[in-house]
């Protein structure tokens, strides 16, 4: 906490010495490893850099990082086996996965879902037209944009890579073999399959039918993510019975993420039909799921303060998960740019809007808030 402390008073120093009208001091965690430290705008070079090593955090450092995180998420979701697979380039992944699902061991039928939302993404890459020159450089951000050019630059690179990536895909995609036919006799395979089953009925908003398999599954595996899927599923149904039930399994889950937490929050929050009104469960709950990194709970804790007429706080909440997008922690089946533009545009806009003491406060929240959250945030979201 004091080697944070100083480093958010270092960069704090920086930016007064060189005016403020450049943006926000941005805050990761107080970190040990690798890429650990503070992370500021310094407005002498006109870059972003980290205190871990001092150097910018260039995009292609950054897209490496999103890489390994969105491996790392696939693997927690799918398993090292078919997450490894699918890491592979697109025709390479769709020849592994399709042996899997042919070889009728456990896990074939997880192997046709991943297969068929890869043919989908490749369905989609081919019709897209990526070639660079459709896409002019501009010259700096829009005049209504709270992002500086630095910042705007940054973005615009990794962006330029993320083209290139999707690029790549697009010509191995060319190799794999996207027909309906191919699609449907991979779901035809396992119709009769609980886990295929309920991923049709989602798909479709059939929410009975959906919750029938999700059943299934749970009596089948009884662990934490299927009894997550369907007490979401229950909630989802909007009938009374089924949300009691719904709140009743996910309350007793633990919960790693803050998806539980961000799950339970609008009921304590929101009475509805004698269901929760619990406000002090509620603000509990919503600082977890936003502390964990939960994209919903950190929007509306940060407009909550901003309501509250409290914005050294909701810019604090806008800090906090900038320095989580900025090592690629958002990063989820593609690593674009849309988590740092996203997070970046929220601390910026606010930043405009403060005094010198609210920045001082501002800065401290946020040291507080990653010194209390940014571990467990990372390591629910793959990114530590």
């Amino acid at each position: 906490m004091i080697v944070l402390m100083v480093l958010l008073f270092v960069a704090w120093s920086e930016r007064t010495r060189t005016g403020r009208d450049e943006g926000p001091a941005s805050v990761a965690a107080d970190r040990s490893a690798q890429r650990r430290g503070a992370i500021w705008h310094d407005q002498t070079k006109d870059v972003f850099a980290t205190r871990a090593n001092g150097v910018k955090p260039d995009a292609a450092r950054w897209i490496g990082w999103a890489e390994a995180v969105i491996a790392r998420k696939h693997k927690r979701r799918w398993g090292d086996r078919i997450g490894t697979a699918f890491a592979r380039p697109p025709d390479k992944a769709w020849a592994a996965l399709l042996a899997i699902a042919q070889s009728g061991d456990p896990d074939a039928a997880l192997a046709s879902q991943v297969a068929s939302q890869l043919a989908a993404e490749c369905r989609d890459l081919r019709d897209e037209n990526l070639a660079e020159e459709n896409f002019p450089r501009s010259s700096g951000p829009p005049l209504d944009s709270p992002l500086p050019a630095s910042w705007w630059n940054f973005t615009e690179d990794v962006t330029r890579l993320y083209r290139a990536w999707s690029r790549s895909r697009a010509e191995s995609c060319r190799r794999v073999d996207i027909s309906s036919d191919v699609a449907n006799a991979l779901t035809d395979r396992f119709v009769d399959k609980p886990d295929v089953e309920a991923t049709i009925a989602q798909v479709n908003y059939e929410t009975e039918r959906e919750i029938a398999a999700r059943r299934q599954i749970v009596e089948r595996d009884q662990n934490a993510p299927s009894r997550v899927a369907l007490g979401r599923a229950l909630l989802r149904s909007g009938e009374r019975n089924h949300i009691v039930e719904g709140l009743a399994i996910l309350e007793g889950i633990d919960d790693s993420t803050g998806e539980i937490d961000g799950l339970l929050e609008p009921y304590h929050r929101f009475p509805n039909g004698g269901l929760g009104g619990d406000p002090i469960l509620a603000d509990l709950e919503l600082e977890r799921a936003a502390g964990l990194g939960d994209w919903g709970a950190l929007g509306s804790i940060r407009e909550q303060h901003e309501i509250a007429g409290r914005p050294e706080l909701a810019w604090a909440w806008a800090l906090y998960p900038l320095g989580l997008a900025q090592i690629g922690c958002f990063a989820f089946d593609q690593p674009d740019a849309s988590s740092l533009d996203g997070f970046a545009e929220d601390a910026f806009r606010i930043e405009r809007t403060l005094t010198p003491l609210q920045i001082d406060e501002g800065l401290a929240a946020a040291a507080g808030i990653s010194a209390k959250w940014s571990r467990e945030a990372e390591r629910a979201l793959d990114c530590d």
